[in-house]
């Protein structure tokens, strides 16, 4: 499941106590297209081999977050600290006032989270400077506020490149090998054998 990131940053020098700066990074999911189908093939082989289906998935939940620990201790080695909402559903807006108001830095967020004119007024008050959409699109961003307070977006335009072309190929094979129809004569119990008539590849 995808996670909240919360994230805190101690600007250093001078001698003196450097002000807390926080970035609450929201909705993390990112893994190497190359480790996710590892994954994918090691979970896919334990379940045809007669494995768990949920411990299949409880070990790649494990190893998703230890990437993403991975990933999260290059912010850390920068003077990041890292705070986890440990929680599969978003974060309601009002802990993501909460945080926008304690006087984050930054707000990493992906299309499941909402941010209106009511968070960025928030932000604009106590010193956000950013809101980074792990995503293609901006459409849960209130782009009009954000631009009247002057608080800059971002997103990530090419991340589902090639995730869109694959799931195309998906769909085009699926639909050529007849695997729905196929599907469900096997949860109906209706399929026996082979048939040439028979929605089988």
């Amino acid at each position: 499941g995808r996670k909240t990131y919360l994230v805190t940053y101690r600007s250093g020098g001078g001698g003196r106590k450097a002000p807390q700066r926080k970035l609450a990074l929201g909705d993390v999911d990112s893994i190497s297209l190359a480790d996710a189908r590892k994954i994918a093939k090691q979970r896919l082989g334990e379940v045809a081999a007669g494995g768990d289906p949920s411990a299949a998935r409880h070990e790649v939940r494990r190893r998703e977050r230890a990437l993403l620990s991975a990933a999260l201790d290059r912010f850390r080695e920068r003077g990041w600290q890292v705070e986890v909402h440990d929680q599969e559903k978003p974060p309601p807006k009002a802990l993501v006032l909460e945080k926008v108001r304690s006087g984050i830095a930054a707000l990493v967020t992906t299309l499941r989270d909402p941010i209106d004119d009511e968070i960025f007024t928030a932000g604009a008050a106590a010193g956000l400077r950013v809101v980074s959409q792990i995503a293609v699109g901006v459409d849960n961003i209130d782009r009009a506020a954000a631009n009247r307070h002057r608080i800059p977006y971002t997103h990530t335009p090419d991340v589902l490149t090639d995730a869109t072309a694959e799931y195309a190929f998906f769909m085009m094979g699926a639909v050529a090998r007849k695997l729905y129809p196929a599907e469900v004569q096997v949860r109906a119990r209706e399929w026996t054998t082979w048939h040439p008539y028979l929605p089988w590849l």
